[in-house]
């Protein structure tokens, strides 16, 4: 859908909303913590162009990352490659955050990934359409594999949250 030198936005595999994209890394990093610094100035340039080109496809996306920084995950990320959810929508992901242990509101969550907390270990991290960010790095509980996907597919009442579904599908 577009991309620059170490970026891409691609639709996602198994959507969960029409519009639902991934912003990627090019190259393998496990998380967008775990980003090069040099990399700083055009990720922010390409989430501009992602927000701004779903938007205009589908929707105002709220933006999302199950981060990994190791071998142990725990954030319930299952795919260890840097990728931000950007699905049209709007729910309270914030409030199922808090589920999981303390949530911190962070302006410019993303762009304070990248910059800053580089080396930061598994979160989970959010941004809503009004630029809220929240950042979970401490968790209380067991953190389920697609764990924002699950609760956005059960808010939404879709009947699949599980992007590794449409391997089966495809089979049938």
């Amino acid at each position: 859908l577009l991309e620059s030198e170490h970026f891409a936005l691609v639709p996602d595999i198994s959507p969960l909303l029409p519009g639902h994209s991934l912003l990627i890394t090019k190259e393998h990093v496990t998380s967008f913590s775990q980003l090069p610094h040099t990399w700083t100035e055009e990720f922010a340039e390409i989430r501009l162009k992602a927000v701004s080109h779903v938007a205009r496809m589908a929707g105002s996306p709220l933006l999302f990352e199950h981060g990994s920084a190791g071998a142990v995950v725990r954030s319930g990320v299952c795919i260890q490659h840097a990728h931000i959810h950007l699905i049209p929508s709007r729910a309270p992901v914030n409030q199922w955050m808090e589920e999981l242990g303390e949530v911190k509101e962070i302006d410019s969550v993303f762009q304070q990934l990248v910059s800053s907390l580089a080396t930061m270990p598994d979160y989970l991290c959010y941004e809503d359409q009004d630029g809220h960010g929240y950042l979970l790095q401490s968790f209380d509980v067991a953190v389920p594999c697609q764990f924002i996907r699950r609760r956005l597919a059960r808010y939404f009442s879709l009947p699949s949250w599980n992007w590794k579904a449409v391997f089966s599908r495809d089979r049938q």
